[in-house]
């Protein structure tokens, strides 16, 4: 029998489907699994790319704190230390950067008190106090006298219309199982605000007894108390100093004692920024390096990295200074290498812990020009260079270089994505189109072969009757 049409065997058995997934096979390793392969090397770089971002951002974490606009306007710089001893007094400053270094030493001799009068004991808060005609009590300050009528009206009553007087604070108080008593105050401390009550048609003493001594619970007084040897005469227990520091009043001190404040700058959170940001930087090279010389790295464009760490380098081993040089520039002559950091041999950078804590002593103020700069002016300090430079030409969503890369890669692999579809796409309207032709085929071959088949069996049939 015949092998069939161009050797595709006897008959339709040749152009079977395990030959059509034989082709398939082949043609989907030469067109789809090269798509496949630079979609999981995109994943594999994605992975490298978020590796070295989390490096940078760390070193930028690192940065922050020298930049001199920094969000809170507390760099590493302006970084104190507070000592207190003694608990007449409470320490608080609104504004860290404002305070002064130094020590601030407070007496209190007198605090500043409320005028404060109470009432006679009385069992029922609701009951009438008096109905002689004309009664009433006068509460008078600095200000003048205020009349309360008091014919015809309840404790509770009165307390209430006291207390609605904005000068003045009133209100009952329980003092026993069954009595009760009207607290009044002056609204504000001092000797100034001092309260004079005296009554009309109450009797002698009056019914409530707020003319009667012992009722005359607290004197109102100043606040007497000396700071760094300067008196301070106030209504308020509250000293706010021009050097940022408010002092709120507790207690008396007794027997020459007194408060103290220490205000110290603290130099061991510059020695922990500096080393935080060799430690940093260190780390992200070693993320870039890792990369750039791997022979089997997935990093498609190692030409952006390489500019990344150029200006990252720029920046951080330039020179800087805000010292004025005459023409309306500065002299920058402070470098890194200057203040205690130290370059070694396979490139990573070290701090000299010794050297920089005798630069941080001898020469704070050099140091902090190097790194932060100069306040109200353009000599912004490498801190304040650097991380602009990473917001702006790192990380800015308009044309960042690690940002550009990111997104270039979501557009390499959308591509990729469309072009392993269409190809997908392709074999399956290929496929599907021989899938027909086979078939036609076999029956085309199956019509030969029964034709052949019959003309076979006639030429037996006259062989063996010839």
């Amino acid at each position: 029998m015949a092998e069939g049409v161009l050797g595709l065997g006897a008959g339709a058995s040749g152009l079977s489907s395990e030959l059509l997934e034989k082709l398939r096979t082949a043609d989907t390793a030469s067109k789809i699994n090269p798509i496949e392969t630079s979609i999981e090397n995109i994943t594999k770089e994605r992975e490298s790319i978020a590796t070295i971002t989390e490096k940078l951002d760390a070193f930028y974490e690192a940065v922050k704190p020298l930049d001199l606009f920094v969000a809170g306007g507390s760099n590493a710089f302006t970084q104190i230390s507070a000592n207190s001893q003694g608990d007449s007094v409470l320490f608080d400053a609104e504004d860290i950067n404002s305070l002064k270094l130094g020590t601030t030493t407070i007496e209190v001799t007198t605090l500043a008190k409320q005028d404060i009068f109470q009432t006679a004991t009385f069992t029922d808060v609701n009951a009438i106090i008096t109905t002689t005609a004309l009664s009433a009590l006068t509460i008078g300050d600095s200000a003048g006298d205020v009349e309360f009528i008091t014919t015809g009206k309840s404790f509770q009553a009165l307390a209430d219309e006291i207390n609605a007087n904005e000068k003045y604070e009133a209100a009952i108080e329980q003092v026993g199982n069954n009595d009760f008593r009207i607290i009044i105050k002056s609204k504000d401390l001092g000797e100034a605000n001092k309260l004079t009550i005296t009554d009309t048609n109450l009797g002698t003493p009056d019914d409530l007894g707020l003319g009667l001594a012992e009722n005359y619970v607290q004197v109102g007084s100043d606040l007497d108390a000396t700071v760094n040897g300067v008196n301070y005469v106030l209504s308020t227990n509250d000293i706010a100093l021009s050097n940022g520091l408010k002092i709120t009043a507790l207690k008396v001190d007794s027997g020459g004692s007194s408060s103290t404040i220490s205000i110290a700058r603290d130099n061991s959170s510059v020695e922990e920024v500096l080393t935080n940001l060799a430690t940093s930087y260190n780390a992200l090279v070693a993320a870039v390096d890792s990369e750039l010389y791997d022979t089997d790295s997935n990093i498609d464009d190692k030409a952006s990295l390489r500019t990344m760490m150029t200006g990252i380098k720029d920046f951080l081993f330039n020179t800087y200074g805000s010292t004025d040089d005459g023409s309306g520039g500065y002299i920058s002559d402070k470098s890194i290498f200057n203040y205690g950091f130290e370059l070694s041999k396979d490139g990573s950078l070290t701090v000299n812990s010794e050297d920089l804590n005798e630069i941080i002593s001898d020469d704070f103020e050099g140091l902090k020009d190097l790194f932060v700069g100069e306040a109200g002016t353009n000599a912004r300090g490498l801190g304040t260079q650097l991380k602009e430079h990473i917001d702006f030409a790192i990380n800015s969503s308009s044309g960042g270089i690690l940002t550009s890369y990111i997104d270039l890669m979501d557009t390499r692999e959308k591509a990729l994505e469309k072009d392993k579809e269409k190809a997908v796409e392709s074999l399956d309207n290929k496929y599907k189109q021989m899938a027909l032709e086979f078939a036609a085929y076999g029956g085309i071959i199956a019509s030969f072969e029964s034709s052949f088949s019959a003309l076979s069996l006639m030429i037996s049939q006259s062989v063996s009757t010839g």
